[in-house]
Parts: C-alpha cells; structure tokens; sequence
C-alpha cells in the first residue's frame, strides 16, 4: 500500500465522519478530527465495540472470541497468495500439517450481494453446512437468521452469540418433545412443520409457537442458504506425507499392482495427503461435492502429468480422494491446494485413527472489516 492513502467513512446515524490514514505502512484513525487510537513505533493496542484490535507494523490482527484471529489484509485476487504465505511461515516452524484460510470478506460480498438481488427475501443461515464461530459471527453482525435444527446449535452457537430469538427458525420438522420445550423457553417462536401429525404435536408442547409451512408459501418469502455463504470463503492446503509409484497394468502373485517408476509408460503416482475422507474430504461422499484442486509448487518444473491418485492418511481402503487424476511428479513435503471447500467440509469432519482437524487461519480485507464491525458505512 502507498503511504498517504485515505479511507473517510461516517458512523451510521451519526453525523460527523471518521478518517483512517495510511503512513508507513500503519493506519492512523481519526473520531471527528481527532485520534481515537495512539501508535508506538512498533505496536498499537485499541479497543472498539469491546473488541481488541492489535495493529503491528502494517500487519492487523482482530481478535473474535477466546481464540479466533483475524488477519486485516488486502487480499490478492489469486486466493493461492494467502496459502503460499502461510505455507512459508508454518515450512519455517517445520509445521506440516494440514489447515484451511477462510476469507471472512467473501462471506461479507455473499451477503450484500443477496440483499441486492432479493431485498425481500430474508436469509436464514443453515448451520449444518458449516458451524465455523468466525463464519456464525460475522452473519450474526450482518443480521442473517439462522436455520436452526436442534437444541444445542440454538443455545451453545446461536444465543450465546446474542442472537434475538426472533431471528431464529426451528427449522427440523421432525421434532423431540424436549427440544420443543426448550424452544418455548427461550422465546425461540418460528419453526417449521410438513405434517399434520408434526403440526398438532407442536399444538400440544408450544402453542403460541409461529409455523412456517415447508410445502406453501408465505406473504413472508423466508430462505435457508448454506452453501452460498460459505462454499467459496474456505480453501484447504493439505501436504503430501507419503508417495508410491505403481504399474498400472503389471500385478503380483495377490493381483496387486507392482512398484514401478515415473519414467514407465504405465507409470501411476499414488500420493497421501494429511486430510482425507473421514476429515474435510467426506463433503465428496455425503455431498456430492465437485474437488477442485491445484498444485502450489511443482519442484520438478518439467511440464510433464502423470496418472495419479490423492489418498487420505489414515490407511483404510474407503480413505481414496480422487482415484484419477493428472498431477505433475510432486514430491513428500510438497503442498496441495483445495478451493470451494467451505460446504459440508468441517461439520462432518472426524478424527478417525487420530487424525487432527485442520487448523483455521482467518482473513478479511481493511475496508469489509470496519464496514461490519464498528458500523461504519461504506460499499463492498
């Protein structure tokens, strides 16, 4: 970023306007002419809205809850940049495990662009597609509803977020008695039903609850989407911990493929990566998810694919990603990129044979970050 660069916004309901100006590298905010936060040379602590903003050098960082950190940074347009960075920093700690960068900033975009194409329409978030705090704490700032399906989403996510009842559905129309209850004592009114038995059952438990038909339509048009918030926001880098390379046509005594090399004409690469199908990948089985994947580094450089196959670490037959592909020869230690990951990915995810989850690295953009968090008025 150039030294000197300006960013004037204006609080909503609020009639004097606050400026943000680059120097050095450092943004120096300004209330009504004023500096509302003072910078040392090195690090600068604030707080706003209860929130701890550390800004060091020209790097930011938000803090979210107990344990969620957000990067303030301008994003390339290439979402590999964010990956191949962190890649670096983790290679220089010898950290090769697996982990997803979320763009916060993409959820934002998702959700503007939704209140300009359909203003009457209001989102309600479905939370099983993907239960990530950062992502439930953003649409909550936002003002989405959310698409609740149990007890334990609407009290431990939902309302311990401050969510007004009011802008949650109980949307599982098949219901215990309990949770029900549950509904009814925390003012949890709206829910959905798509049987005459479901509707009287509601009678009996909740009756001052407000139904929502799944098979008629409203004056009030309601939808619950899950995968448009979040499928683009989250990209996986996973390493490759282990290779064999296979004939493909030549087998043993037990009809099992032999070891070959990679100058073989029959030549197929069977590569390990750190996440398979019993962790992010079940989203493949469950949801019919489309892999889109790339390669960040190709050491050898030749240009040349070969038949390959992408297998998870945990050893069982089932844990197959892609049983075919075209890959350039990578090698043990090399990384793998995986785009459109946010959907069914994380909330499905175990840790089978002791596989660990992967960590979750956050990013938003300067200007969608002030716009949603210290309700500032701007475009994104």
């Amino acid at each position: 970023m150039a030294d000197g660069r300006r960013r004037v916004w204006r609080r909503r309901g609020e009639r004097y306007a606050n400026t943000c100006i680059e120097e050095r590298g450092r943004w120096k905010c300004y209330d009504m002419g004023r500096p509302f936060f003072n910078q040392t040379d090195t690090v600068l602590s604030i707080t706003l809205h209860s929130c701890s903003l550390t800004v060091n050098k020209s790097k930011m960082e938000q803090s979210i809850g107990s344990d969620c950190v957000v990067e303030i940074r301008d994003i390339p347009e290439s979402r590999q940049s964010p990956i191949k960075s962190k890649i670096l920093l983790l290679e220089k700690k010898n950290n090769e495990d697996a982990f997803f960068v979320i763009d916060l900033g993409e959820i934002v975009r998702k959700y503007a662009n939704w209140v300009r194409k359909l203003p009457r329409v209001k989102p309600f978030y479905a939370i099983k597609c993907n239960d990530d705090y950062a992502v439930l704490k953003i649409l909550a700032d936002l003002g989405t509803g959310f698409d609740c399906a149990s007890q334990v989403i609407a009290n431990i996510q939902i309302l311990n977020l401050d969510v007004d009842p009011g802008r949650i559905i109980y949307a599982n129309t098949i219901k215990q008695t309990s949770f029900l209850k549950y509904s009814a004592g925390k003012n949890v009114t709206t829910m959905t039903f798509d049987n005459e038995a479901g509707l009287y059952k509601i009678k009996a438990v909740f009756p001052s609850a407000r139904n929502t038909s799944r098979k008629k339509d409203g004056v009030k048009v309601i939808a619950k989407p899950g995968r448009y918030f979040v499928t683009s926001a989250f990209s996986l880098a996973a390493n490759i911990i282990g290779k064999r390379v296979m004939s493909r046509h030549q087998k043993n005594e037990d009809s099992l493929p032999i070891d070959s090399s990679v100058e073989s004409d029959d030549a197929a690469i069977m590569y390990y990566i750190n996440d398979g199908m019993y962790g992010s990948f079940n989203s493949l089985y469950f949801d019919k998810a489309a892999l889109i994947q790339c390669v960040l580094r190709d050491k050898h450089g030749k240009g040349i694919v070969h038949s390959s196959s992408l297998w998870g670490p945990t050893c069982a037959g089932v844990d197959c990603i892609v049983g075919k592909c075209q890959l350039p020869e990578l090698s043990v230690g090399d990384w793998l990129c995986f785009s459109n990951m946010g959907a069914y990915s994380i909330v499905s995810g175990s840790t089978f044979n002791g596989m660990p989850r992967p960590r979750h690295f956050y990013n938003c953009q300067p200007d969608i970050w002030y716009v949603v968090h210290f309700g500032l008025d701007n475009t994104y």
